[in-house]
């Protein structure tokens, strides 16, 4: 992924827009319009995050990239809860 699109994530998570973890998105699955997924995600994580029914995002960014750019440790999956910012990452995600 590009600078824009993790510093686009970053800005996310600085307003308050984003969910850091499985367990997490799971217990908001109905504020998250988006889902952000590390590309070293485990099978359970993938079927998981397929049955949220709700747009995915493969990254090629690694759990550990993914939570460095948080400050947190491994990082499988990010929900995003706002409409813009899900349709900017969207846009990032196909422009780069």
């Amino acid at each position: 992924m590009t600078g824009n699109f993790e510093g686009l994530l970053g800005l996310c998570r600085r307003a308050g827009k984003l969910v850091l973890g499985l367990d997490n998105i799971e217990k908001n699955i109905k504020k998250c319009v988006l889902i952000v997924a590390a590309s070293d995600a485990s099978d359970r994580t993938a079927r998981s995050i397929k049955a949220f029914g709700k747009p995915v995002i493969l990254t090629d960014m690694t759990k550990a990239r993914l939570g460095s750019l948080f400050g947190a440790g491994d990082v499988a999956a990010c929900g995003i809860t706002d409409p813009n910012f899900a349709s900017a990452l969207q846009d990032k995600s196909i422009g780069r």
